[in-house]
């Protein structure tokens, strides 16, 4: 996803409603960790430590594995977990809840995908925000190795559909931005 479509994707879930909430902590989560989108739907909250902005989770295999965030991820899961307390399913050890209680990975997917729409982006879902992670980590310079742990990874297999594709996904007109370098 490109900048543009993450802020459009962020500001469809303003507001202070329940589900504005959620759905905000969902998306900055999902962008910040790369978790799956099953991983993030069976996190519960013990599973969040919010002091040094890490999220526990068991991967494919049940592999644990810790997944940073970020500070502002980290204000929009306190904002959500305020609300969460006062949600008539607050009782339950789940993370993210729903109208009618425990929120599924479907759910999750459900919530995505209606923020994309609200967003402009119609055939956003989940595993596009994780591709997101993976994109912009290795862009960023991070190292194949470290982003498999960080992503539950166990195959080298998946790294090589990624590295070159940021570059060549660059907007024409930013490539122009940049001038020449020869």
């Amino acid at each position: 996803m490109t900048g543009e479509e993450i802020a459009a994707l962020l500001a469809a879930c303003k507001g202070d409603a329940f589900e504005d909430l959620r759905d905000t902590a969902i998306i900055r989560l999902l962008l910040d960790t790369g978790l799956r989108r099953t991983e993030l739907a069976t996190l519960q909250l013990e599973d969040l430590d919010l002091d040094v902005h890490t999220a526990y989770v068991a991967g494919h295999g049940r592999v644990p594995r810790a997944a940073p965030f970020d500070r502002p991820t980290a204000r929009a899961l306190e904002g959500y977990m305020a609300a969460h307390a006062l949600h008539r399913a607050a009782h339950l050890p789940h993370m993210w809840l729903g109208r009618r209680g425990r929120l599924t990975d479907r759910g999750v997917d459900l919530a995505v995908r209606h923020r994309g729409r609200l967003a402009g982006s119609p055939a956003l879902h989940a595993q596009r925000l994780r591709h997101t992670y993976v994109q912009q980590y290795l862009a960023d310079g991070g190292s194949g190795r470290d982003l498999m742990r960080l992503v539950g990874w166990k195959s080298r297999q998946l790294l090589v559909r990624y590295p070159t594709r940021p570059l060549a996904e660059r907007p024409r007109a930013e490539w122009l931005r940049l001038g020449d370098r020869l």
